[in-house]
Order: structure tokens, then sequence, then C-alpha cells
């Protein structure tokens, strides 16, 4: 059979069993958490449950962070040993950098098959109610009581303190949503990721460096799944004006 031929008949069989488009988890307003937490006390005046639903909420959006990533299910091999142990998402894996920037080391996550890690830097905010660093500084002050060197980054509120399971942290993230008035809207913690590509995306990241924060490995993923194609306010506009001669 001839390449063309071949490459119609590929075409046909995609476009045979292809129903409908691939849906995109919907996308939150980040001003809905924006406003939540500047309606709050500043962090050393937070209970604690709070303060951890701020940091989880904070770093699930900067990060584009699944639950899975904040407390992974993946299992590593020390291969002297031979023994098998669960990965967990530990203090060890973050560096507050002086320059006000966070450093966090991903393992065990989702897209790390070859268990070599991802190392993600992101900038302080501007505006210190909102900044995620700060707050997630003052998440890890307050409970270093509760922990043990290198152990896992969120706790549980009681005693014996153990590191928070995926399940949890997405219950967190619910509650979050909830209480920023999102609820009943179609929302989820997955919704989590896909606001946070689209709001770095939209907000002038470049698309690359967004890949390379969230983790991504393939463009056809990261654009076809997660970052919503939101046009500027102009375009409608200079679509239909548009004369056939360049614009200046």
């Amino acid at each position: 059979m001839a390449t063309v031929e071949l490459k119609m008949l590929q075409t046909a069989l995609v476009k045979s069993g292809t129903t409908r488009p691939a849906k995109h988890s919907k996308v939150m307003p980040c001003v809905a958490f924006q406003d939540l937490f500047r309606s709050w006390p500043d962090n050393d005046q937070l209970a604690l449950e709070n303060l951890r639903l701020k940091a989880v909420t904070l770093f699930a959006l900067v990060f584009m962070a699944r639950p899975s990533d904040m407390a992974p299910k993946g299992v590593t091999v020390d291969y002297e040993t031979g023994v098998a142990r669960h990965i967990n998402f530990t203090t060890d894996q973050i560096v507050f950098n002086d320059d006000g920037s966070l450093t966090v080391t991903f393992f065990g996550i989702k897209n790390d098959s070859t268990r070599t890690g991802f190392e993600v830097r992101i900038p302080p905010s501007a505006e210190m109610t909102l900044d995620p660093v700060r707050c997630l500084k003052d998440y890890l002050r307050v409970t270093t009581a509760s922990r043990v060197k290198g152990g896992p980054v969120f706790l549980a509120l009681k005693r014996p303190y153990k590191g928070l399971s995926s399940g949890t942290i997405g219950e967190i993230l619910k509650k979050a949503i909830s209480l920023a008035g999102l609820e009943n809207q179609g929302f989820t913690p997955r919704s989590f990721r896909p606001t946070g590509a689209t709001a770095a995306v939209n907000s002038g990241c470049p698309p690359e460096t967004a890949m390379q924060l969230g983790r991504w490995k393939t463009k056809e993923v990261f654009f076809n799944r997660y970052v919503y194609p939101n046009a500027p306010q102009e375009y409608t506009t200079n679509v239909l004006q548009y004369s056939g001669i360049e614009l200046h």
C-alpha cells in the first residue's frame, strides 16, 4: 500500500474513533482564592488547619500540583538492601533560597518514571498575604515540633502527626474550593493543575517555562489537555476588521 494511502487510512481510523474531543478539567478563577486569603488574618494568627489549607492551596496553584505530587504514591527500592519503601514528599526536598525564592524537588510523582526527580524553582509573590513561599515557611515553622527531621511536609493535625495521603490532600483542596465560593460548579482537586497552567500562560509566562514548572514531558498533553486556548480581548475585533494588509 502506498504511503499516501497509509496516511489516509490512519486519518480515517482516528476520525472514526473520535466521537468527541478530550475534555479539559475546568479552570477556576484564581481571584476567588485570592479574595479568600486576603479576608483571613495574617499567617501567625491562623489556626493550624487553615494555615495548612492555605499552604496546600497556594502550593497546588503555583506548582500546578496534583494531590499525589504532595503525597506521592510511588515506591522506590534501595538496590543495596533490596528493601522497597514508599516515597514521601519531605522537607529535604524543599530549599528556601536567599533571594526569597523556593526550590522544590519532586520525586516519585506521575511523570517521574526514571526516579530522577524534577527540580522546580519559583519566586515569591509581591503580596505577602498571597506569598506561597512565606506561607509554606510559616507552616513548617509552626509544625517544627510535630515532625522529625526530613519527615513529610504536610502533616495530620493530631498525634502521631503522620504525613498526609493524597486522598487527604484532595479533601483539603475540596474544602478550599468550597471556602472560595466555588462549590457545586464542577471544580475538583484535579482542577488546580490546569488552572495553574492556564493562569501561568495567560499571565505572560512562556509556555515552555510553564511546561517545565508543571513537569509535563510532552507539548501535546500540555496544550491539548491542560491549557485552554484563551484568545486575547482584541482577538475577535481584529479578525473581523482584517483587510488583507499586514497590521503594524
